[in-house]
């Protein structure tokens, strides 16, 4: 929401009058789905943009989205930045899953709805169905340092302005069908993902299978607050407010939520930095101040007396 609202703001849009129309107290208070639903109904209305979500996507940049970030960080070709963003986008929203299919010469990303969703929150699944197809494009652009183009697009609704779906989308072949999906030629697959230099988070990153806590959407606040903070560790600066904003409600509202489960936001930062930590040295081959650094960590010595304090042992006797 928090980034819905800044777009919205580059777009000369009064934030206030966006969410008081939408049932919310202030751009910081807590948000259902239905308001939500409504966030993107008003935004397209009061921007006289109904193709809001398209254009959102197309604006969007790398660093606003946390698992974008980390397939850039953990992925050495396109198909597997496209495994992980299949895994990994319940953190971005709960109203679709991300699949992968192919074919001979294609591959196709299709967005598939959960439940109701489509029919109770329409213009929630319209706009961020339009955003993730638009957002998809324009940053493997960034991954592969190349203008990538689709072979064809489906959406399930009609198209008023074609002309600029084509623009946003990169092309002509845009077909009404009963879901979002979009096919690239297969050859993109094997294109590397180029990065910097992130070797320590990626060896962490990759292992996020084991780490992550399975079916976390369906479980307790707490779960799901450590698999976000673990997918977004390469930003050591995340705040809890941050954390907040991705699950749609206000900071005081989610430590509430934290204790009535009986932890604290800091203990669950402590166990992922924890949990890194031990991926980290278990590489074998940095250094404790790197690690330190990696962590958020300003000075190496704060993370010594951490790591000694979740574990007993220093970290340069944790493997000995």
């Amino acid at each position: 929401m928090g980034s819905l609202l800044a777009y919205a703001t580059q777009r000369n849009m009064d934030v206030q009058a966006l969410c008081s129309s939408s049932g919310m107290e202030s751009p910081d208070a807590d948000i259902s789905p239905a308001q939500m639903n409504d966030l993107w109904h008003n935004a397209a209305n009061l921007s006289g943009d109904q193709s809001f979500g398209l254009h959102f996507g197309e604006a969007m940049q790398l660093s606003a989205l946390g698992v974008v970030g980390q397939v850039v960080l953990t992925s050495s070709t396109v198909a597997e930045a496209l495994s992980q963003a299949g895994k990994l986008i319940y953190l971005i929203t709960d109203i679709f899953t991300l699949e992968v299919s192919h074919a001979a010469d294609t591959f196709t990303i299709s967005l598939i709805a959960n439940g109701k969703s489509a029919s109770e929150f329409p213009s929630t699944y319209r706009h961020m169905g339009e955003y993730l197809l638009a957002f998809v494009i324009h940053e493997l652009d960034g991954l592969i340092l190349r203008k990538i183009k689709p072979v064809s697009v489906e959406v399930p609704f009609d198209i008023a302005h074609k002309p600029e779906y084509e623009r946003v989308l990169r092309t002509s072949n845009i077909s009404f069908t009963q879901s979002f999906k979009i096919t690239f030629d297969s050859d993109y697959l094997s294109l590397p993902v180029i990065t910097a230099n992130h070797t320590l988070q990626a060896y962490a990153l990759k292992q996020i299978d084991i780490l992550l806590i399975e079916n976390s959407h369906t479980g307790p606040l707490k779960d799901k607050v450590f698999n976000h903070l673990l997918a977004n560790s390469y930003l050591n600066n995340i705040t809890l407010d941050d954390v907040a904003s991705n699950f749609n409600m206000g900071a005081r509202t989610l430590q509430r939520k934290l204790k009535n489960e009986g932890i604290t936001f800091m203990e669950i930062v402590e166990e992922v930095r924890k949990n890194l930590a031990i991926q980290y040295l278990n590489k074998g081959d940095h250094q404790v101040k790197e690690i330190a650094y990696a962590l958020g960590y300003q000075d190496p010595s704060g993370f010594v007396r951490a790591f000694k304090r979740w574990t007993g042992k220093k970290p340069s006797n944790y493997l000995a």
